[in-house]
């Protein structure tokens, strides 16, 4: 019989290794769904994110313009900034916007975030 393969629990630096289909460890099992909402309670709404109604125009139009993903030609359900806003990416200029489907601007988001962690240490 072969081993299980498991991965991390989901629980925010947690490296406790769970079985595929199991999202959290003993410990953190009914914390995630606090963690999450404290993230969000945190993070603020999207209108107060910068994502307003003049975003809401600029992303409709750029869709309109631009309805395949940019990574894999899906249809596109989300505008992505080339460049974050966090880190100085204009927000309004199409220069700095490229249109995803879930799942790639999914993928970038974490490709964002592994790089800015590495880059702080």
């Amino acid at each position: 019989m072969g081993h299980k393969v498991k991965k991390p629990c989901a629980y925010q630096g947690c490296p406790q290794l769970v079985p595929i289909g199991t999202k959290y460890c003993e410990k953190h099992r009914g914390e995630g769904t606090k963690q999450g909402r404290d993230y969000e309670k945190a993070r603020g709404t999207s209108t107060h994110r910068g994502y307003d109604s003049k975003w809401q125009a600029v992303r409709k139009q750029y869709l309109a313009m631009y309805p395949m993903c940019a990574r894999c030609n899906r249809p596109a359900e989300m505008v992505d900034h080339i460049q974050p806003i966090a880190e100085g990416g204009a927000r309004y200029v199409h220069e700095n916007l490229q249109p995803m489907c879930m799942v790639c601007h999914r993928q970038k988001t974490e490709e964002d975030k592994r790089r800015v962690q590495r880059a702080l240490g």
